[in-house]
């Protein structure tokens, strides 16, 4: 009796063992493992289409994010008035670009190919916490768009004519090289009179695109 019992404890190992052998080898032929997506699966997921927005949440530190332009507002998330904390909470970039460092850079703060200025300024380098943003210049940062289109694809004559049909204008300034919208907004140009660098204010009342 025994015997019997322990030849049937056998038979039954010896069954799961093959099943389970069974289900590797038809995973294996598919590619596939067991209980997993297929592979048309896995591939069809990580080529879906997704929707690209500027989330208010703060980005991974070290990452350098694409920003649109927004005259009289702001770049990106970050709109004139907000504080250094809710600019770095949002940004989450690291700061201290030497390359950006042009005499006197109190209160600001130096990212990646931009200076965020907050006022008032107290002489030292650290913005105080109660100051706020009120001016922004962009120098050539990387994945800068302007009304949709990447910042240093728009020539000055380009611009010139977006302006007018915007109803905004722009006067010339052929001294300094750039086109200024009334005092807030300014564009500045490279050899190839293409933009490489803009410098926001907080917009005046009477101004045009102020509220």
């Amino acid at each position: 009796m025994a015997i019997y019992s322990i030849l049937i404890a056998l038979l039954a190992l010896t069954c799961i063992v093959w099943r389970r052998a069974a289900i590797k080898l038809r995973a294996a032929n598919r590619g596939t493992t067991p209980h997993s997506p297929s592979f048309d699966t896995v591939r069809v997921s990580s080529t879906a289409p997704t929707l690209c927005t500027y989330p208010l949440e703060p980005t991974r530190v070290g990452v350098v994010r694409p920003l649109a332009i927004h005259l009289f507002e702001g770049v990106g998330p970050i709109r004139f008035g907000m504080t250094p904390a809710e600019v770095r909470r949002i940004l989450a970039e690291p700061e201290g670009d030497e390359s950006l460092i042009r005499g006197n850079d109190n209160g600001s703060l130096r990212l990646r190919g931009m200076v965020l200025w907050c006022w008032p300024q107290t002489g030292v380098d650290e913005p105080p916490p109660e100051s706020t943003l009120d001016r922004i210049e962009l120098f050539d940062r990387p994945g800068t768009t302007l009304w949709g289109r990447n910042l240093h694809d728009w020539t000055e004559e380009k611009l010139t004519r977006e302006l007018e049909s915007l109803g905004l204008g722009g006067t010339r300034d052929d001294e300094h090289s750039c086109i200024s919208v009334g005092v807030d907004v300014r564009f500045g140009f490279d050899r190839d009179r293409r933009i490489d660098y803009v410098d926001l204010e907080v917009p005046d009342s009477n101004e045009p695109g102020s509220a």
